[in-house]
C-alpha cells in the first residue's frame, strides 16, 4: 500500500461571502508542511463551490466521481 503524502479537506459550508462574491474554500495539509488553500469564486455559492470541485478534478485532487453519491473525496 502506498501512502498518500497529502490529505485533502474540501466542505460545501466552507463557502462564505466577501464582498459582492462568494467563496469556496478547500485545504489540503502536506507531510512536508506544504500545506495550501485552494479557493474559487462566483457570485453565487453554489456556482462557487462548483467551480471549486470542477478545478480540483481537472487538478485531479479529488477522483472525477467526488459529487455523485458514493463519490470518495480521497484521491
Amino acid at each position: 500500500m502506498t501512502e498518500k503524502p497529502m490529505s485533502v479537506y474540501l466542505n460545501e459550508t466552507w463557502v462564505y461571502q466577501e464582498g459582492r462574491y462568494w467563496i469556496a474554500k478547500a485545504i489540503a495539509f502536506s507531510k512536508n508542511d506544504n500545506d495550501l488553500t485552494i479557493c474559487a469564486c462566483h457570485n453565487s455559492p453554489e456556482l462557487a463551490y462548483q467551480r471549486l470541485v470542477s478545478g480540483m478534478k481537472e487538478l485531479r485532487l479529488v477522483p472525477n466521481n467526488y459529487d455523485e453519491p458514493n463519490g470518495s473525496a480521497n484521491p
